[in-house]
């Protein structure tokens, strides 16, 4: 066994390790996304048992069920097409990698083993593969022991795949350090002043990326003032739409809004529709999002529950990105909001059994989110949620911030299109208070 792991150790040099590595990054970089896109399109989920580190056999089912027979092919077909292809990669990058770190340990050293751990990672995977494939083509008859065994697959697939990783830092980081015990001063300097020069190249593109976001039009900010039926303030992270005739004892079965902003875009660019809505009676809030990016700190809506404990209903919703998050921090906190309101959005998790009234407001000139998207998605949510098309609306008219990259020319006016979110979202609403 030991003359067979020092071969890897033997032949494995840096410039197939690069190579390994190469490949490994083009296929995240190039092919990953596709793949998941394409099979996010023909399943009309992202939730696949692949991605997943745990789930249970009824858990499989329902993927099986909300697949539907396209989608069900569809996945049979990319675990005998894809999923022969992107283990070998994995298991060639990882194999590398080990090998080019635990070479410089004793040929005798029991750390040289770890070379073992990617290969039990891919032989689990296939047996993922296999199992979730035959439950898929099989349904919807049942397959008992698969379905049992097939989700302890993928999670032992998942912790090898993890440990050949871990196996790969921890090896790194005593190489890196065995070298810099034997370097010279001047040469430390160079290492370490080469590690601070990539820390702050990461971290200047990181900002340079933030800091090109949509800021909220001219005409946005004037909603920021109070007047007499809404009173405005900014509380930490939550910018507060108060009516002034609100009943601050939490009685009248009250609704509160609470509103995530989308990716990249100022919160305040949402003031004229948040505060019209807040017009109507609903005490409403925008979340302010680190960096203008709802992914973030999706669970931020719990500072406003918290800021308004007497509030008896809420509702949360978003625009683009934020929509997506709301939903993500609906699925994890659920009993804690009665509505779920998409703009321009859709969700990625199934909401079907969250007992959850749902609306999905979007516009047919929309450049950034497809009605393909919508509909691919829509089985992740209860049979009564609520569709409302903007016919002529675009992406960037659900808020006040100018134009969109990528997005199309509405073909009616912004103020008709506010008009028609703010009217279908306070009906939404008005149907909490009659509950």
């Amino acid at each position: 066994m030991n003359n067979k792991i020092n071969i890897y150790y033997k032949y494995i040099n840096w410039k197939i390790a690069l190579l390994a590595f190469l490949i490994f990054v083009a296929f995240m970089i190039f092919v990953l996304p596709s793949v998941s896109e394409n099979t996010k399109q023909m399943t009309g989920i992202l939730e696949s048992p692949d991605t997943l580190f745990y789930y249970t056999a009824e858990e499989l089912y329902t993927m099986a069920e909300m697949y539907e027979e396209d989608g069900r092919a569809y996945y049979i077909k990319t675990r005998l097409t894809f999923d022969i292809i992107w283990p070998a990669v994995y298991l060639f990058f990882l194999v590398s990698a080990i090998a080019i770190v635990y070479r410089h340990f004793n040929s005798s050293s029991n750390w040289r083993y770890t070379i073992v751990l990617p290969f039990i990672g891919v032989i689990f995977d296939c047996l993922e593969n296999i199992g979730a494939s035959i439950v898929m083509y099989r349904f919807p008859q049942r397959t008992p022991v698969l379905a049992e065994l097939t989700p302890v697959f993928t999670m032992l697939k998942w912790i090898f795949i993890y440990a050949s990783f871990a196996a790969i830092i921890l090896g790194g980081s005593i190489l890196i350090l065995s070298q810099l015990i034997q370097l010279s001063s001047r040469k430390k300097r160079i290492f370490f002043g080469s590690i601070a020069g990539v820390i702050v190249l990461i971290a200047g593109g990181f900002f340079w990326y933030v800091s090109d976001y949509y800021e909220a039009t001219s005409e946005a900010l004037v909603s920021l003032q109070s007047d007499k039926d809404v009173t405005v303030y900014q509380d930490d992270n939550l910018l507060v739409f108060e009516p002034t005739n609100r009943d601050h004892n939490g009685s009248n079965n009250e609704v509160g809004f609470i509103f995530y902003p989308g990716g990249k875009v100022e919160h305040q660019a949402y003031a004229p529709i948040i505060k019209e809505i807040a017009r109507q009676g609903y005490l409403s809030i925008i979340i302010e999002m680190p960096f203008k990016l709802a992914v973030l700190a999706p669970n931020r809506a719990q500072e406003a529950i918290s800021t308004f404990p007497e509030i008896t209903n809420w509702v949360i919703g978003g625009h683009s990105l934020g929509g997506s998050m709301a939903a993500r921090h609906v699925n994890t906190n659920q009993g804690a909001f009665d509505g779920l309101v998409f703009w321009a959005s859709y969700g990625d998790i199934d909401l079907t059994e969250a007992n959850l009234t749902v609306l999905s407001i979007y516009g047919t000139q929309d450049g950034l989110i497809s009605m393909d998207k919508i509909d691919n998605t829509s089985d992740l949510l209860s049979e009564e949620t609520i569709f409302k098309e903007i016919a002529g609306g675009n992406h960037a008219y659900f808020g006040m911030y100018g134009e969109q990259k990528g997005d199309l020319a509405a073909t009616i006016s912004i103020d008709k299109q506010h008009r028609i979110i703010i009217d279908t979202t306070v009906e939404f609403l008005h149907s909490f208070r009659d509950q």
